[in-house]
């Protein structure tokens, strides 16, 4: 395993994955052969019923573990094979790009590092993909509310302190995570980006998209449920 990280600093990437592979080949495989010397580890989290076929140079780097469909059920099953001590969240259609590998090396390097995300960009390179990509970071700034397509990189340590991911929510699992990290107070927004496939935003219309974020982000925060949010959201 090619790993340039001390032992304080190791990095288990854990990604939660489900449904068509197509994005996860085509962008997340391609960015972690790129980078595998800055992680641990990365652990696919497969909520598929079949496991996914993985490249010859993943092996002993790409661990593949099968669960249940459900991003929090997910993401928390991830962490319970990952053997770093930081936490990175990454979803499958995502990758990192600037000044992001020198960022988050200094900022695991701190004793006291607060959990952090990244600005958010599209691979839209549009007015449509500019706006949202911006929105995304400047809610980030002003109320400490961060998309999952921003990343999420938090220490063993602090994620356990805060009970992780709660297993039984389908929809808002990292926006509850980061209220009981303690909101915009408790998060930092680091150097470099998440680059982020657009397609959903293409398919549904992006102001449609980003207005029902909105709109579901505010059911939850008037005590509606995530399962019952995840109904709405789906049917």
């Amino acid at each position: 395993m090619s790993n340039h990280q001390g032992p304080e600093q190791a990095i288990s990437v854990v990604m939660p994955f489900y449904g068509d592979p197509s994005h996860f080949r085509a962008i997340s495989l391609p960015f972690l052969k790129e980078n595998r010397s800055a992680f641990q580890e990365v652990v696919l989290v497969n909520g598929n019923p079949d496991p996914i076929e993985l490249p010859p140079w993943a092996e002993g780097f790409v661990t593949q573990v099968m669960s249940e469909p459900g991003r929090g059920r997910q993401l928390h099953v991830g962490t319970l094979s990952a053997l770093g001590t930081w936490f990175l969240f990454l979803h499958s259609d995502t990758s990192l790009i600037g000044n992001w590998q020198r960022s988050m090396a200094d900022h695991t390097a701190q004793d006291d590092a607060k959990p952090a995300v990244f600005r958010l960009t599209y691979d839209e390179d549009t007015p449509a993909g500019w706006l949202v990509g911006r929105w995304g970071t400047l809610r980030t700034r002003l109320f400490g509310v961060p998309y999952g397509d921003q990343g999420l990189l938090i220490s063993r340590r602090d994620y356990l302190a805060v009970g992780g991911f709660n297993t039984t929510f389908p929809l808002m699992e990292d926006v509850d995570l980061i209220a009981r990290l303690g909101g915009r107070s408790g998060i930092k927004l680091l150097d470099g980006a998440t680059r982020t496939s657009f397609e959903k935003y293409r398919a549904e219309g992006w102001l449609r998209r980003g207005a029902k974020h909105w709109y579901y982000y505010f059911l939850y925060r008037r005590g509606v449920s995530p399962t019952e949010l995840y109904k709405r959201y789906y049917r």
